[in-house]
C-alpha cells in the first residue's frame, strides 16, 4: 500500500494534480459524475474493421504480409455456423496463441529487423485486463527489447499506479515491433506490415479495454485521421473491445499541459475497469 502511495503521489505531482484542485475540482467532479450522461452525446464515427479472414491467417504464420484490403474491409453477414462473418473471423483469430504469434512475427520480413537490434513484442501479463498500445520502440527500447522505457516507461509506470495498477499486471505492446531510424514516426507501410499481427495480438490478449498510446496507434486501430484531441474523453469500440485514446507519453513529456488530458483519460479507463483506487 505504501508503494501504491507513493506512486499515485508522485505522478499526482507530476501533472501538477494540485494546482489543477485548486481551481477546478468542481470541473473534476462534474466529469466523473456526468460522464455516463454525456458518453451518448460525444459521438465520432469511426469505420469498423474487420479482422483478416481465414485466408490470411495462414500467410500471417508463414511471415507473408497481410492484403490491407481483406483486414479493412466490413462485412456483417450471416455465415453457416449462424455468427455474422465479423464475429467469426474473432474466432478465427483466437486459434493458436501469443507464442506462436510472438515466432511469426520474429520471422517476418521488415527492413526496420535489419536495423534494430531488438523485436520489441510485449511486455507484462498475456491475458491482462488492461493492454496498451504505443507506437514503436525508440533507442533505450530497441536495446532493451522491451517497450516502455526510459522517462516515458517511468510516466507510463506512474500513469498505471495512479489507477492501482502495477505495471507487470498490465500488458504493453505497440503498433511496429522494431525502432525506425533515429526514433521517427513509423511509416504507413511499415505500419500495414505490422497491423495484421498487433490485431491478432490484441484477440489473443484477450483485454477488456485498450489504452491507445498516441496518434499513429488511433490510427492503426481506429483506422481514423480524427486527432486524439477530438477522440480522448470517451471509449470506442475496435474489435469488440473497449478502447480508449489518449496522448503518447514521450508527448506528454514534451507537452506537460496535455497531462490532465490523459489523467481523466485513466480515469476513464479505471471506470471501465471499476478498479478501486
Amino acid at each position: 500500500m505504501h508503494d501504491l502511495l507513493k506512486h499515485m503521489t508522485r505522478w499526482y505531482g507530476t501533472f501538477g494534480i494540485e494546482c489543477f484542485l485548486r481551481r477546478h475540482t468542481q470541473d473534476l467532479h462534474d466529469y466523473i459524475n456526468n460522464f455516463q450522461k454525456h458518453q451518448g452525446e460525444r459521438t465520432c464515427e469511426v469505420s469498423s474493421i474487420r479482422p483478416f479472414s481465414k485466408l490470411l491467417e495462414s500467410e500471417l504464420l508463414e511471415g507473408k504480409p497481410a492484403r490491407k484490403s481483406a483486414v479493412y474491409s466490413s462485412v456483417h453477414e450471416e455465415s453457416s455456423t449462424g455468427l455474422t462473418n465479423q464475429e467469426a473471423d474473432y474466432e478465427e483469430l483466437g486459434k493458436g496463441s501469443i507464442e506462436d504469434l510472438k515466432r511469426a512475427v520474429l520471422e517476418l520480413d521488415c527492413p526496420l529487423k535489419k536495423m534494430s537490434k531488438n523485436t520489441v513484442f510485449s511486455d507484462g501479463t498475456p491475458g491482462s485486463d488492461i493492454m496498451l498500445i504505443g507506437e514503436a520502440p525508440g533507442q533505450e527500447e530497441d536495446e532493451q527489447g522491451k517497450p516502455f522505457v526510459g522517462q516515458s516507461g517511468m510516466l507510463l509506470n506512474n500513469m498505471l499506479m495512479s489507477i492501482g495498477v502495477e505495471r507487470r499486471s498490465a500488458y504493453i505492446t505497440n503498433v511496429v515491433y522494431w525502432r525506425p531510424p533515429g526514433n521517427r514516426t513509423p511509416s504507413a507501410d511499415e505500419v500495414a506490415l505490422c497491423l495484421p499481427y498487433v490485431k491478432r495480438h490484441i484477440i489473443l490478449a484477450k483485454p477488456k479495454v485498450i489504452v491507445l498510446l498516441g496518434g499513429v496507434a488511433v490510427r492503426a486501430i481506429l483506422d481514423t485521421n480524427v486527432p486524439i484531441s477530438r477522440l480522448r474523453g470517451v471509449s470506442r469500440k475496435a474489435l469488440g473491445i473497449d478502447v480508449v485514446p489518449t496522448f503518447h507519453p514521450a508527448y506528454l513529456l514534451r507537452s506537460p499541459s496535455q497531462k490532465l488530458q490523459a489523467f481523466k483519460d485513466f480515469l476513464l479507463v479505471r471506470k471501465i475497469l471499476r478498479i478501486s483506487a
